[in-house]
């Protein structure tokens, strides 16, 4: 007859073999490689206009923001947009360069690692799916 493992067994064991790591992972930086040096200044003067903004509360500046932010918008979707389409087109002929482009496109940053809140819950849910008898 098989001896039951007690959840402390199993998360001793878990412990041993896979212990939980702390790391610290940058979140909202965004890739800019697709943009043209007129996106990257339409967005610099973006942001300068949006600080100017928030320091000073103007109307006369808000509408200054609102236009520039609504231009960097339209430079940057218009910059993705041609590197995409660059992509696409240098890719035709080859399937499976072509396979390799479009799963970038799809998942660019598909998670390779879990952080300690994920790696606590999983451990926990292995413990309730294995219960002591």
């Amino acid at each position: 007859m098989p001896v039951p493992f007690r959840e402390l067994d199993v998360t001793r064991i878990l412990n041993i073999c896979a212990p939980l790591r702390s790391t610290i992972k940058g979140v909202g930086i965004h890739s800019s490689r697709f943009l043209s040096e007129e996106a990257r200044s339409a967005k610099q003067a973006c942001r300068r206009a949006e600080r100017r903004f928030r320091r000073t509360g103007f109307t006369s500046h808000k509408a200054n923001y609102k236009k520039a932010r609504k231009t960097a918008r339209l430079l940057i979707d218009e910059s993705r947009v041609s590197q995409i389409r660059k992509d696409i087109a240098e890719a035709d002929g080859d399937p499976k360069r072509l396979w390799r482009t479009t799963k970038q496109l799809l998942h660019p940053n598909m998670p390779t690692s879990m952080n300690d809140s994920e790696c606590a819950t999983m451990a926990s849910n292995f413990c309730s799916f294995f219960p002591a008898r």
